[in-house]
């Protein structure tokens, strides 16, 4: 008994005979950039850990600096700022503050980020508790943004 040509066609077909590369995502691309060493970070380590080229990852990252702002984004996600207590606004700026220099050594791709715009974007919700904090605690609005900024 013969088998039909299409059968005959596909299994002669070699396997993995190129074509489209696996398809990665922006997420698993992000998982992986978490666990190399920001020092070690590049496109073409991450392409060879997930098994894919490096410039399949161009299509979801212009550039390693856009994928740098974009895990820095990410990483900040995670901290968690100190409740705010204005009646203990000292403490509570210098507690914030040590967790912060904390948080940037345990994540010094942070201290990448090269846009301006990006890096106000992750900083501004803890910029804003700090601001409320102050003021709240009796500071003007111009003063407690001067305090912050001699602290951090």
């Amino acid at each position: 008994m013969t088998r039909p040509l299409k059968q005959v066609r596909r299994a002669r077909r070699p396997r993995n005979a190129g074509g489209r590369p696996p398809r990665i995502s922006r997420e698993q691309i992000l998982q992986e950039a978490r666990q190399i060493p920001s020092g070690e970070l590049t496109l073409p380590l991450i392409a060879a850990r997930l098994g894919v080229k490096h410039t399949a990852l161009y299509r979801h990252f212009a550039s390693r600096d856009a994928l740098v702002a974009e895990l820095a984004a990410l990483l900040f996600a995670d901290f968690q700022a100190r409740p705010a207590d204005p009646a203990q606004w000292r403490a509570w700026m210098f507690e914030t503050l040590r967790d912060l220099y904390r948080f940037m050594l345990a994540n010094p791709i942070m201290l990448e980020v090269e846009s301006r715009t990006y890096t106000f974007r992750i900083w501004l919700p803890i910029l804003e508790t700090a601001l409320q904090t102050l003021q709240q605690a009796g500071f003007d609005h111009r003063d407690a943004a001067h305090l912050w900024s001699m602290a951090a």
